[in-house]
């Protein structure tokens, strides 16, 4: 049963490997005909397409797994760099690397979660990528806001988001606290 369960994952490591050659191949022979001119804005795509494809191996079998975190990672950046190539923001590395961590580990933890119908995992890596969001959002806020690392001047109103902002998110930590702190009590032997 086990070496079965084996050659079924060697032989879909071995289909998505060989589709991902090919599509490799065919975005080669384009580029070589002057059909395809990725070199200008479409850089990125040189690392948003292999992230995509190590996230298809992990997908492949059990055993290929971490290929999702590392994927993820490949596929964040990625995107991160085709929106500071697209807007010419290049600062914003100094936020935007929470989208990679914890961001895109979390998306990592949660693919393979999902692929191994763990909801735990799938929960944990989320909650990851949440707050490697809400990280990147607060950074952000501060570092483009405040400081203008930039130079993008954010709408006049931004003095009134960011208290507004603080205050909400504030009272979600405060929520989120008691809410924890009823269910322990609750689930304790004799409760309260």
């Amino acid at each position: 049963m086990e070496n079965h369960m084996q050659s079924g994952a060697r032989d879909s490591s071995g289909v998505v490997l060989g589709a991902l050659l090919v599509f490799a191949g065919m975005l080669f022979l384009l580029y070589q005909l002057g059909l395809a001119d990725m070199a200008a804005a479409q850089w990125p795509l040189f690392v948003i397409v292999p992230g995509l494809a190590l996230i298809l191996v992990s997908l492949a079998g059990r055993s290929l797994g971490v290929f999702a975190i590392i994927g993820s990672i490949v596929l964040v950046t990625g995107l991160v760099l085709a929106v500071q190539n697209a807007f010419g923001v290049w600062a914003a590395w100094s936020y935007a690397w929470a989208l990679i961590f914890p961001g895109a580990i979390g998306l990592g933890v949660a693919i393979i979660g999902a692929e191994r119908h763990d909801r735990r995992h799938v929960e944990r890596g989320l909650r990851m990528f949440a707050i490697g969001i809400t990280m990147a959002v607060i950074f952000g806020m501060f570092f483009e806001g405040v400081m203008h690392v930039s130079g993008v001047v954010l709408a006049p109103a931004f003095g009134i988001v960011v208290p507004v902002f603080l205050v909400v998110f504030g009272f979600a930590l405060l929520a989120a606290s008691v809410l924890r702190g009823r269910s322990f009590s609750e689930q304790r032997p004799g409760g309260r």
